[in-house]
């Protein structure tokens, strides 16, 4: 007689019902932890599609491991299904929600784990097998309980712009749009236009010719979310403090603003870090598209999904998982365009091609390089911890990561290209004002240092700066004074004709194509861009903000200037040295330069911070006077 398919079947259905329960727990978990004080805080932006994506993920995983477990059972001895499916989806449903927690140990989440697998066998042992009517009820009675919580927290993800303020009329589609390009991780010497050997930019080379090239941009600090804040607010880390917290309501964003003049306002990022809703960067955008736009990305925001993918280096795979590609923040950004066609728009794009790892897709894997970048060193997911400069890493493997960073932008580059041609097709790019520019460079071992967020050197925060809008704006320009991106609100505000309102601080960069714009005749009163670090992103104490200093740092077309907190000086006369190879601050005459520079930097700091800076700032006048 052919055995009966009901243990497996009760196998399977108190696999699903596990998984569920685990799924249900887990997103529930996020939910509570988004409001707790010393839970997740604002990092926890998975609301509210982590309510059900969790669930399926769990659900699918946990039947997954029943297969395995149904298998194994029809090999081994002869077993009660129900306890061996209570032991192992008790332990995984247990296990997966203590270290959802993130409040004990590893160990100590393994121990409550059996010890709560065991009570369930218990459970199990003293009452007959569960019948597949029960594991039906009970499934069912899960999936409306989890439909039931998905429909009220809906209500988690609100537009952004609602609060905002009152809209305004939306303005005429004849109004100029802005387009806001941020390329994250890029640095301005690996683009062509910016003098670069190898041709990696054609298309943003092409638009540079149209419009105005800014030679020497920066950046206000070296990594995302204190950056991006000084784009949208206009403001300097000291002022926005975004970083140590996301980005608050206490200044106006370039979007609120716009979008109470009746501007259409999105969003479309793939920095899933440090650009999603929860930063506080969405703040205006009336749509903002950021989290779960692939399956990988669904599946590694849940806790099982995230220890399964994060093994793939194990298995030779070092890519992010669910990484989005520009050509998904592209059709994100087209399909709102589409249903916005009536009115003007403001739209922020971020791309991530430039992050580390660098893998791009053919065939630019290979464009500069005999074979692709495995994206395994330069990777700040998979750094170890004790890691302490460029002299571990061979010159040939530091070539290869450049390699795979001067693919990813050309990959990156045939994306932009792609836009602007559609976007020309459509009758929007000329009555467009384009901006591109980058959040913050990268590091290839310079000053023994990778990655970024790690220090304020020139090859962190020297960015590109490009503008484009037809009849507007000069075409073919190269601006070679130093100007900073928290000047890009003003700028914007200027060109929409919007700068009599005054809202946000800063020069507007149409100073420098202006007829009156002034003849500086020396170079250490030419304009200035301050950059700071509040609070780094890593955590190796051999880097600069690895041991979580401030820092401080002024450059001009002359010089940059860096102050730490524990007492160091850097100068560095980047009109002759580029690289910032000779720190000129001990020199006889770097005191009088840091003194100077130091005179400028006093205006952009609160008073805590000239407790720490101002006996550096003014140790060079005590410097001369001994030497007197």
């Amino acid at each position: 007689m052919m055995q009966s398919p009901h243990p497996i079947f009760r196998l399977l259905l108190t696999a699903a019902c596990f998984g569920l329960l685990c799924g249900l727990g887990e997103s529930i978990v996020y939910a509570l932890l988004s409001v707790v004080p010393d839970g997740f805080g604002w990092k926890n932006d998975l609301l509210p599609e982590i309510l059900w994506i969790a669930p399926v993920v769990n659900l699918l995983w946990f039947l997954g491991v029943g297969a395995i477990v149904a298998l194994l059972s029809r090999v081994g001895p002869r077993i009660r299904h129900d306890l061996y499916g209570y032991a192992v989806f008790g332990w995984l449903a247990s296990y997966g929600l203590l270290a959802t927690l993130g409040k004990l140990r590893q160990s100590a989440c393994i121990l409550l784990a059996l010890g709560l697998a065991t009570q369930f066998c218990r459970y199990a042992r003293s009452r007959p097998p569960a019948t597949p009517l029960f594991l039906g009820r009970s499934l069912a009675a899960l999936v409306v309980t989890i439909v039931g919580i998905n429909l009220a927290g809906m209500v988690f993800r609100e537009p952004e712009a609602v609060s905002a303020g009152a809209r305004m009329r939306p303005v005429s589609s004849q109004a100029p749009n802005v387009l806001l390009i941020v390329l994250d991780t890029l640095r301005a010497d690996r683009l062509s236009a910016y003098g670069y050997a190898r041709p990696t930019t054609p298309n943003i080379d092409r638009l540079a010719r149209e419009g105005v090239l800014f030679e020497n941009a920066f950046a206000t600090a070296s990594w995302t979310l204190p950056s991006h804040a000084s784009l949208m607010t206009g403001r300097y880390p000291y002022e926005h403090r975004a970083g140590s917290g996301p980005l608050d309501t206490r200044y106006p964003t370039l979007a609120a603003h716009l979008f109470a003049k009746g501007y259409a306002t999105g969003g479309f990022v793939a920095n899933l870090f440090y650009c999603s809703v929860r930063t506080g960067l969405a703040r205006g955008f009336a749509t903002y598209k950021d989290h779960f736009s692939t399956y990988g990305d669904m599946i590694w925001r849940t806790f099982y999904g995230k220890m399964l993918l994060d093994r793939l280096p194990r298995l030779g795979y070092y890519d992010i998982p669910g990484r989005k590609r520009a050509t998904r923040v592209n059709e994100e950004f087209l399909q709102w365009l589409e249903a916005n066609h009536n009115t003007s728009f403001f739209a922020f794009l971020n791309y991530m091609e430039v992050h580390d790892p660098y893998i791009p897709p053919s065939p630019y894997a290979t464009k500069f390089s005999a074979h692709p970048n495995r994206g395994k060193y330069i990777n700040s997911l998979l750094f170890p911890r004790d890691f302490t400069g460029g002299r571990l890493l061979p010159r040939e493997i530091i070539q290869d990561e450049m390699d795979g960073y001067d693919n990813s932008l050309a990959s990156l580059d045939a994306e932009l290209g792609s836009l602007f041609t559609q976007l020309a097709a459509l009758g929007l790019l000329d009555n467009t004002v384009v901006i591109i520019t980058s959040d913050h460079g990268e590091s290839f071992g310079n000053h023994a240092l990778f990655g970024h967020g790690n220090s304020l050197y020139r090859e962190l925060l020297h960015v590109p700066l490009i503008i484009r809008y037809p009849g507007k704006i000069p075409v073919g320009l190269r601006v070679s004074e130093t100007v900073s991106l928290q000047a890009i609100p003003a700028t914007v505000m200027e060109l929409l004709g919007f700068a009599s309102e005054a809202l946000f601080p800063g020069q507007s960069l149409t100073v420098f194509w202006a007829k009156d714009h002034p003849n500086v005749s020396s170079q250490i009163n030419q304009p200035f861009a301050f950059a700071e670090a509040l609070q780094g992103i890593v955590h190796n104490p051999t880097y600069p903000l690895g041991r979580r200093s401030i820092m401080k740092s002024l450059t001009t077309t002359q010089w940059h200037l860096i102050l730490y907190e524990e007492g160091k000086v850097e100068l560095f006369r980047v009109d002759q040295d580029v690289q910032e190879a000779h720190n000129l601050a001990p020199t006889p005459g770097g005191s009088a330069v840091i003194e100077a520079l130091g005179r400028r930097m006093a205006a952009l700091m609160t008073p805590q911070d000239w407790t720490i800076f101002g006996p550096l700032i003014t140790l060079g006048s005590t410097r001369v006077e001994e030497r007197k």
